[in-house]
């Protein structure tokens, strides 16, 4: 018989203050592995955020991915001690907006940034 705690699996890595932190550091790091992976996989495809016509635009897209991904550190952190005070449901709802609204678009930033900055550098 499985004796472990009862409820959504997303309440179980809440039940420690590690599980919150781990929860937060992961959420932060999403964006910053993705870019790291398509570095790896296809760096010629990276590369439009730094070439010459449009690295005024990709330099501050990737600080704008790094500013969202500390600021998601800090909310998911917040989100692990709401939880932690015993308003699970606020907490998880919370944790859940700002992997919406935070995380979800840093991904996104980094995954459509250089199809986006290789239309505006290219001449019509």
């Amino acid at each position: 018989m499985n004796s472990g705690s009862k409820g959504p699996p997303i309440l179980t890595i809440f039940d420690t203050p590690a599980g919150g932190k781990w929860f937060a550091i992961v959420g932060a790091v999403i964006p910053i592995a993705l870019f790291v992976f398509l570095s790896i996989v296809n760096p010629a495809y990276i590369s439009h955020f730094f070439s010459d016509d449009v690295r005024a635009m990709g330099l501050p897209n990737l600080g704008f991915v790094i500013l969202l991904s500390v600021l998601s550190f800090v909310l998911l952190r917040r989100c692990s001690s709401i939880i932690g005070s015993g308003s699970r449901l606020r907490g998880t709802i919370l944790a859940t907006v700002v992997m919406a609204l935070i995380v979800f678009p840093a991904a996104l930033l980094v995954l459509l940034g250089p199809a986006a900055l290789i239309l505006l550098g290219a001449d019509f």
